[in-house]
């Protein structure tokens, strides 16, 4: 991270970023996977806030996001590992 990096609290605060991402309408926020994993209620926080929830980290970090990991359930809506991004629907199926 540059020193400006370092001064921004969005990168050093999940709250502000949500604070941010909610006073700019955006859709969501990407948080460290290795981070949600370890403090799972994170997620349902960002959710409550009526965000998006991503997730970015090592590949065992991102295996480690799944529901059964999660508080609740609760699994993140995206992921991001190599320069792919993955999307979750959590959507059920329209027709059967």
């Amino acid at each position: 991270m540059s020193v400006d990096d370092a001064q921004d609290q969005r990168l050093a605060s999940l709250s502000s970023a949500v604070e941010f991402s909610r006073n700019n309408n955006l859709l969501g926020i990407f948080g460290d996977a290795r981070q949600l994993v370890t403090v799972p209620s994170l997620v349902r926080g960002v959710r409550d806030a009526g965000l998006l929830v991503g997730a970015s980290g090592t590949p065992a970090d991102i295996a480690a996001l799944t529901p059964s990991n999660l508080s609740e359930g609760v699994s993140v809506d995206a992921l991001h590992q190599d320069g792919i991004m993955a999307f979750h629907d959590h959507a059920a199926p329209l027709w059967i």
